[in-house]
């Protein structure tokens, strides 16, 4: 459904879904988010490539690859989220995840549909982006 980014298709791709990210946070009152580290970059180019290679996961799968990537970089549970301990609190299943958390998983697949769109050019005459079904 997706073809291969290019380098700046993947920079814009990431600017668009970790704006999305933000004003989600921004929303609940979360105002840690606004300036990303490389880590919250990493992780979202990440999560990109992820969607493209299934763009029809369920917010509870898009959570299992995250986790699974987090894992894999050294990333281990812990109350606050600490790049530099790299600790996190949303290292646990879905299923324990706060409502809060599990919207914004939801909030990151639809940026990623949308993002992958625009990027792609898929907009029509009067600039709205033309989602596939």
């Amino acid at each position: 459904m997706y073809p291969t980014l290019t380098d700046r298709q993947l920079y814009i791709a990431t600017q668009i879904v970790h704006m999305a990210h933000v004003s989600y946070c921004l929303g609940t009152g979360d105002y840690r988010s606004i300036q990303p580290s490389q880590e919250d970059i990493s992780s979202t180019i990440e999560g990109i490539k992820a969607f493209i290679a299934n763009p029809h996961q369920t917010p509870e799968s898009q959570h299992n690859d995250w986790m699974k990537y987090k894992l894999s970089q050294g990333w281990t549970y812990g109350p606050t989220k600490d790049d530099t301990l790299k600790t996190h609190p949303c290292l646990v299943p879905y299923a324990e995840l706060p409502a809060r958390e599990k919207q914004k998983d939801i909030v990151f697949l639809d940026a990623c549909r949308v993002a992958l769109e625009v990027v792609q050019g898929n907009m029509n005459e009067t600039g709205t982006v033309e989602l596939p079904n």
